[in-house]
């Protein structure tokens, strides 16, 4: 059974596009979603458990997030890992690739 999934959220964990040309699927992510089930993290924004979420990049937080939490509220620091253009030069970006960082360590 298909499941729905943000493409950036997927793209955050590693999963592939299926069609790198069209770009509408990504490979089966039911593991990624039983993980994030089983594991019962919620995010310290929204206080949901369900989806994808990220750990903050501080060491020894035990802080998780969702991407789009992060985003949308402006105050936490997010680091993407790739654009429309293709990957980033990990040398020149800020902090690592595909990390984000809870208010508290923004």
């Amino acid at each position: 059974k298909a499941k729905w999934v943000h493409v950036s959220c997927a793209k955050w964990h590693g999963m592939n596009y299926v069609d790198i040309e069209r770009k509408d699927k990504i490979e089966d992510v039911n593991v990624l979603k039983n993980w994030f089930k089983d594991a019962a993290h919620k995010c310290c924004l929204c206080d949901s458990g369900i989806g994808a979420l990220h750990q903050c990049r501080h060491e020894g937080c035990d802080m998780w997030l969702h991407l789009t939490c992060g985003r949308s509220i402006g105050t936490c620091s997010v680091q993407h890992g790739e654009n429309c253009f293709g990957f980033y030069d990990e040398t020149k970006l800020k902090n690592p690739p595909w990390t984000l960082a809870c208010p508290n360590h923004s």
